[in-house]
């Protein structure tokens, strides 16, 4: 009971948060999101069992760079064509990988890609909430 009573104030808090940021502007809607998003995906590779410290760090900067990506293109700071740059990642990843000293380069790589399916990808879905495309992707909140 104790644990549900602490999950229950900790989302809480996490509501108001999340809500102030969207009143408070574009940047602080992108900031919350990309510390919620790192958090997140250092959570979910201690559960998945990402063993290898050398790609646990990567991964997280990695999935920071491609919320970043993201985020600048849908607010109109980048242009849609540096999209191609979130591309890359997966590829140079996968080639530092292979060039680490381990044992099951598989499974850890796999599951390095999986907190970036499981977490950023779905982060980089909510930015087309505050940057509706029918309001000409300008924020809206």
């Amino acid at each position: 009971m104790k644990n549900l009573f602490q999950r229950t104030i900790s989302g809480i808090i996490y509501l108001i948060i999340l809500i102030g940021a969207l009143f408070l502007g574009k940047y602080a809607f992108g900031i919350v999101f990309i510390a919620t998003g790192m958090l997140a995906l250092s959570e979910v590779y201690g559960l998945a069992g990402v063993i290898r410290k050398k790609l646990t760090l990567p991964g997280l900067i990695a999935g920071a760079f491609i919320y970043t990506v993201v985020f600048l293109t849908v607010s109109g700071l980048l242009e849609y064509r540096y999209l191609a740059v979130v591309s890359i990642f997966p590829v140079l990843f996968l080639i530092y990988a292979l060039f680490q000293p381990a044992v099951s380069v598989s499974d850890d790589v796999s599951r390095v890609f999986l907190g970036w399916v499981y977490v950023i990808a779905p982060l980089c879905i909510m930015i087309y909430l505050a940057f509706p495309a029918i309001n000409s992707n300008t924020y809206t909140h």
